[in-house]
């Protein structure tokens, strides 16, 4: 009866979409799929929904509490969070690609759809908060500063951004060991697995968040990634997974280094750029111009390589994909450049 009531609150007086959207997706068998489950009490899939809410409305349990005259005790929203045994990483990937097939629809079967590896730094004092640690660099704010290092697997048709995945990287400087972040968990828990996770490293991560969204059957034309992780031997594991990159690369000899006898990427550059017609475009305000060079890796195996030259600046950008063009490549890269700039504002 009371579940009954909130449904009619939540679908008739608010007149929000997102109930109808939980619908839409089935999120009870999501729910279930993940975990989710309770033998007594408020129906899971009702807690949850409360949760998207505060999500939105950018609201903490005791502001939502204060605020809402249909919210239930602050035990219920506990108890969900630190249960040990509920898959949150699933919940959102499942969610995503019942999203995405409904929206696939509605596609333009032509359109790239991408794959988009995002590391982003976020601001947490807490000792015991998942990950914490010391001295993380953060791009907003110019400067070190205590708090988590998430890492995200995205996925964008050109209209639509989902996260597909997520992990934390904890490194070095940890604020506690992982020692003491997992004596309290049941070693058989899906919360103990994912903070043993933590310390692969950011590399091995990213390769994981793939290889999962490839795993559920999510397809992508290419996957975009930042220089830190466009390094020869991260190619290869795309390239054996299928998984056409394209990234910007890391200017440095000791990371990139060819058999030809211009081995580094700016002695490429300075080679052929005497050689090749080089090509006017913008970005935003910024004006560039970029010619191509195909090379060949021991590892990496045949790549194209955009050099993009600004004012100030040489950005090379890498594709495993040498049939497309040099524009091309541009355009879809800066799909990762837009997406970006959106999580700074946020």
């Amino acid at each position: 009866m009371i579940a009954e009531q909130l449904i009619n609150i939540l679908n008739d007086k608010l007149k929000n979409p997102i109930y109808k959207t939980i619908q839409l997706i089935n999120i009870k068998d999501i729910l279930n799929k993940s975990n989710f489950t309770k033998k007594e009490g408020i129906a899971i899939h009702l807690v949850v929904l409360h949760f998207v809410y505060m999500l939105v409305m950018n609201k903490k349990i005791a502001t939502f509490m204060k605020q809402s005259d249909n919210s239930f005790k602050k035990d219920v929203y506990y108890r969900l969070l630190k249960n040990q045994s509920y898959n949150w990483r699933r919940l959102l990937s499942l969610s995503s690609v019942k999203l995405i097939s409904l929206l696939q629809k509605l596609q333009n079967p032509k359109s790239v759809k991408v794959f988009i590896i995002d590391d982003t730094v976020e601001d947490k004092t807490g000792k015991k908060i998942e990950g914490s640690r010391d001295k993380l660099y953060s791009n907003k704010e110019k400067r070190f500063i205590r708090g988590i290092n998430v890492l995200s697997l995205n996925y964008s048709d050109g209209y639509s951004n989902f996260m597909l995945d997520f992990a934390i990287n904890m490194g070095k400087h940890a604020r506690i060991t992982i020692d003491e972040m997992l004596s309290e968990l049941n070693h058989r828990t899906t919360a103990y697995k994912r903070r043993a996770e933590i310390m692969k490293g950011k590399h091995q991560l990213a390769i994981d968040m793939v290889k999962r969204a490839v795993k559920i059957g999510i397809y992508a034309d290419y996957l975009l990634v930042d220089s830190w992780y466009s390094k020869p031997i991260f190619l290869k594991e795309m390239n054996d997974l299928g998984v056409r990159v394209i990234s910007r690369m890391a200017n440095n000899k000791s990371i990139w280094n060819f058999k030809d006898k211009a081995n580094t990427l700016n002695a490429v550059y300075e080679k052929f750029r005497h050689l090749r017609k080089a090509k006017s475009g913008v970005y935003g305000k910024i004006k560039f111009t970029y010619f191509s060079v195909l090379m060949e890796h021991k590892k990496a195996g045949k790549i194209r390589i955009v050099f993009i030259k600004t004012s100030n600046k040489l950005i090379p950008i890498v594709s495993t994909d040498i049939e497309i063009t040099d524009n091309e490549i541009i355009e879809i890269y800066k799909r990762r450049w837009d997406i970006e700039q959106g999580y700074k504002e946020l």
